[in-house]
């Protein structure tokens, strides 16, 4: 099936990245697919296929026949997509609508919009590769609270943010990386005021590049 995407991105001379942006299939989700990790859902899968005007059959490669889908299905996708920006960081002391480090934006689609405020963060560092890679683009729902395991967007002592495994234990909080060679980081309860420690996000996403 992939090959058959690949056929159709090279006849409209796009990249995964550009159908990523546009159609809010994640570009993990497509790198998966490529890698013949896992199919994504039908539910993507048609979106893909709305892109390019053909058949689902077709991109499932179950026929040779393209049927082009309605045009105005694609107009619909689109119409319902919501951009939020993307930040290069998230320094100390700013309200996130105040930030003017805008450096790109990424659309979601309209369900996920009605769930929050939505804002994207471009990883710096490699602290949580291998599943998280430098010059990644995180989507990140606002929110001040986080369950035990989720990856937050987290404030130490008025630093720059940063993307962590937040793991709540005994009345503190454990930031904990993916990579082995990043030694984890305990704050009491204490600590998590004086400092202060501040949970800024939920990363909900996560969309690589391709090319």
């Amino acid at each position: 099936m992939y090959e058959i995407f690949e056929k159709l991105l090279n006849e409209k001379g796009l990249t995964a990245y550009k159908v990523s942006k546009d159609t809010g299939v994640s570009t993990a989700t497509l790198t998966s697919w490529k890698q013949g990790i896992y199919t994504p859902k039908n539910e993507k899968l048609q979106k893909i296929a709305d892109y390019f005007d053909v058949d689902l059959d077709y991109l499932l490669g179950t026929t040779t026949t393209r049927k082009a889908a309605k045009a105005a299905v694609l107009d619909v996708i689109r119409k319902k997509a919501t951009k939020v920006p993307v930040l290069g960081s998230v320094p100390a002391g700013i309200p996130l609508e105040a930030i003017e480090d805008v450096i790109d934006y990424e659309e979601i689609d309209e369900d996920t919009a009605k769930k929050g405020e939505y804002f994207g963060l471009k990883i710096k560092g490699s602290s949580m590769y291998p599943m998280i890679m430098e010059d990644d683009v995180v989507i990140v729902r606002k929110q001040d609270t986080i369950e035990s395991g989720q990856i937050g967007i987290v404030m130490v002592n008025g630093d720059e943010a940063t993307c962590k495994k937040v793991v709540i234990r005994d009345g503190g909080i454990m930031l904990v990386g993916q990579n082995p060679e990043f030694i984890p980081l305990y704050y009491s309860a204490e600590e998590i005021e004086t400092k202060p420690v501040r949970i800024i996000g939920r990363v909900v996403e996560i969309r690589r590049s391709l090319f």
